[in-house]
């Protein structure tokens, strides 16, 4: 469901943003409600809102924009606030139309909150002047602010009462049709869609990313506290940093109707702010006022563009699975893998209001059929364990002791040791051994040979990689229940070494597979590939005795 939300989002926003209608931002809150409350219908799942809000949230965030904090939040404002509600009154008309209402109105108050932000307490006196000119002009007696802002929310939530009552509908008449899925067309999951990938063409920093928001902080401090000849320097210093570096992710300060906003804030602080006290409709002060509104915008959302992109850094990405999130990982992986097939499915943004009924009835039968794709897609990744420890710690010994006792238990166990090799207490390279002939053949070694691959202080033999590799596909062919490969390092993850028959022994084979790699590179490896449930096993911590009945179990499944 959060990829589907997430194909809804990028159609019909690209449609609004092509199109520069104005509450195109609540458009969008509309008809994601109204997307939602009809899938709602289709499946009962608990918590089945917040974690399709949070999977489309997360891939908002990943895409190739900068500036992902505010719809992320709205996202996962929408999902929570239907989710509650839901948990609150039951599944029923009444409820959808709280949540609906809501979650629309919901859409109002986060862009309040985001222009009070932006451009401080000062916009409510703007605010406040233009109301009264409106009322004087159109001589409406007795409106005040406080009843326009009202009136703007009884007509959000009408709107998504609406939007509910329209998805509850759609949600109900498709599950009456009971439409067969057999002739509709299976969407194609993309193969390797890797979301912490390192890139070294992005300069990521942690540093930076506190740093900047310790910068803006003190930036609003200085401008609430008036301290301008401070906060004047500082600020421009910021910007002009920020457009050095952060210049590809700034894009957006070319478009022409982002100063002209920027205008219209600076001329009507100077017209409206003091025109009703003083009975003169330019204000200097008011001009002052709006320049620093601006200047203070600008600081912000240059500031959150730079958070967004440091927030990329795949050191951050990477608690996603480094805290025991590897179930969202493994959502968001599958979740990208269908986005493309689902958006090239949907019309066009241009005809996607025109052919909305085809475009829904679309995502209706792809439900059901994308789920039985994830679990078929899930069910065919290999289940790895990685058996970890530190440099030298014995970690080919260890598992090389295990093997033996796996063996002893009649499993069949393929694959290789990559065993060091001294001269005068001083490593020289590797040999590798093959677990089921016991064949040894020198695979590196620290002198410079013809042909053969330089990595670190180590040359590497390209032909025994893939001597080995067409023995072990051999070994499969025979029938095998395990396999073993010593050692996944910093040559495979650099797409070298044995990164070729991982790759395809993870796409075209079940067989559960032990890697051995060093601690630093632990969580690395388990992100690479598309593999299924990945168990670290690390030397001194866990038991042997379990580790043997967790490869029996896996086998024997």
């Amino acid at each position: 469901m959060g990829s589907l939300w997430a194909s809804f989002e990028i159609i019909v926003g690209s449609f609004l943003h092509n199109l520069h209608l104005p509450f195109s931002g609540t458009t969008l809150t509309f008809a994601s409600v109204f997307m939602v409350i009809a899938f709602v219908q289709l499946w009962s799942d608990k918590g089945l809102v917040w974690r399709a809000g949070l999977i489309c949230a997360l891939m908002k965030s990943l895409s190739p924009s900068a500036v992902i904090i505010g719809p992320m939040i709205g996202i996962m404002t929408e999902a929570l606030i239907i989710e509650i509600m839901i948990r609150i009154t039951g599944r029923n008309l009444i409820s959808y139309i709280i949540a609906g209402g809501l979650a629309v109105v919901s859409a109002l108050m986060h862009k309040v909150v985001s222009l009070l932000i932006l451009y401080g307490l000062d916009l409510i006196r703007i605010f406040e002047g233009l109301v009264q000119y409106a009322v004087k002009q159109l001589r409406i007696n007795g409106m005040e602010p406080a009843t326009l802002v009202l009136l703007l929310i009884m007509l959000y939530f009408t709107a998504g009462v609406i939007a509910a009552i329209l998805g509850y509908i759609a949600g109900r008449s498709f599950k009456r049709r009971k439409i067969s899925y057999e002739t509709t067309e299976q969407i194609s999951l993309e193969k390797g869609q890797l979301l912490f990938n390192v890139t070294h063409r992005n300069r990521y920093s942690l540093v930076l990313l506190f740093g900047h928001l310790v910068i803006m902080v003190f930036c609003l401090w200085l401008i609430n506290a008036g301290i301008y000849f401070i906060f004047l320097p500082i600020s421009i210093l910021y910007l002009v940093s920020c457009f050095v570096w952060y210049k590809r992710s700034l894009r957006y300060l070319k478009k022409v109707s982002f100063w002209i906003q920027f205008m219209i804030i600076t001329l009507v602080a100077a017209f409206m702010l003091e025109g009703f006290n003083s009975g003169n409709y330019f204000s200097t002060e008011g001009l002052i006022i709006g320049l620093k509104m601006n200047l203070r915008a600008f600081v912000i959302m240059v500031g959150f563009t730079a958070i967004s992109t440091e927030l990329k850094n795949p050191l951050i990405r990477s608690i996603l699975y480094n805290k025991g999130f590897s179930s969202l990982y493994q959502s968001l992986s599958l979740a990208f893998s269908a986005l493309p097939g689902i958006i090239a499915g949907l019309p066009k943004s241009k005809d996607f209001i025109r052919k909305r009924s085809s475009a829904l009835s679309y995502l209706f039968i792809q439900t059901e059929m994308l789920l039985e794709q994830f679990r078929d897609e899930h069910s065919k990744r290999p289940p790895v364990i990685i058996i970890t420890g530190n440099v030298g710690q014995g970690k080919t010994t260890f598992t090389k002791s295990l093997t033996e006792k796996l063996i002893s238990r009649k499993i069949l166990v393929s694959g290789f040791f990559s065993i060091g090799i001294q001269d005068e207490n001083r490593r020289i390279g590797f040999d590798l051994a093959d677990i089921r002939t016991g064949k040894k053949m020198v695979i590196s070694r620290n002198a410079p040979q013809e042909g053969w691959i330089r990595y670190g202080h180590y040359y590497f033999d390209p032909l025994v990689f893939q001597e080995e590799s067409e023995l072990i596909w051999e070994q499969i062919k025979e029938g095998t229940d395990l396999i073993v490969i010593d050692e996944v390092g910093p040559l495979e993850l650099s797409d070298s070494g044995w990164h070729d028959l991982i790759d395809l022994l993870c796409k075209e084979q079940t067989v559960p597979m032990i890697w051995i790699a060093r601690k630093s590179l632990v969580q690395k490896a388990a992100r690479k590939w598309n593999v299924g449930n990945v168990f670290i096993f690390t030397l001194d911590e866990d038991k042997e005795e379990e580790l043997l009945d967790l490869i029996h179990s896996m086998i024997t499944k």
